[in-house]
């Protein structure tokens, strides 16, 4: 190859570098103005609908690209968030929010803006179990990891949460995203 077949291939190279490097991307800061809850963040969110749920240990944030609304516990309120210490948030296919608390699950109905604390009792737990992942399948359950069970599934029908022993499933493996 002479010279001039490598000049070339250099001046292409440097064109088509040129035209991949112009793309855009656009950032936002949070500002002071646009505090979030906590600065401690466990988990980001972005839902069907756009907007970005980031869960951290004071609350869970939604941010709309101009504003951020918090959601908190608020004590006796059995509609605000049940655990202000959110580790993970999931949207499951009818567009509700659901968030692995430390101690409880929530479903946030997002047509009415309320939650939903569920009750973990049925299983026979002695202390309430610390809530670390949630998942949606490709099925549309939701999953949860509990420390002290292991692994638990949200059953529609009944309306209650269900252990789920890994010797249950067909292949013995439970698959997800990391």
């Amino acid at each position: 190859m002479n010279k001039y077949n490598w000049a070339l291939i250099f001046l292409i190279f440097i064109v088509l570098n040129r035209i991949q490097a112009q793309q855009n991307y656009h950032f936002k800061n949070f500002s002071e103005i646009e505090k979030l809850s906590n600065t401690r963040i466990n988990d980001f969110f972005q839902d069907s609908f756009g907007f970005m749920w980031i869960a951290t240990d004071d609350g869970l944030n939604r941010y709309d690209g101009k504003n951020v609304k918090i959601y908190k516990n608020k004590q006796g309120d059995l509609k605000s968030l049940p655990d202000n210490a959110v580790m993970q948030v999931v949207e499951d296919k009818d567009h509700n929010i659901w968030v692995a608390c430390y101690n409880a699950i929530g479903k946030l109905d997002t047509k009415t803006d309320k939650f939903k604390k569920y009750s973990l009792d049925n299983l026979g737990f002695k202390s309430p179990p610390r809530i670390t992942n949630a998942l949606l399948d490709q099925e549309g359950r939701i999953w949860f990891t509990a420390s002290e069970l292991g692994t638990i599934r949200f059953n529609y029908e009944t309306d209650q949460f269900i252990e789920v022993v890994l010797s249950e499933l067909n292949d013995k493996k439970l698959w997800g995203e990391v």
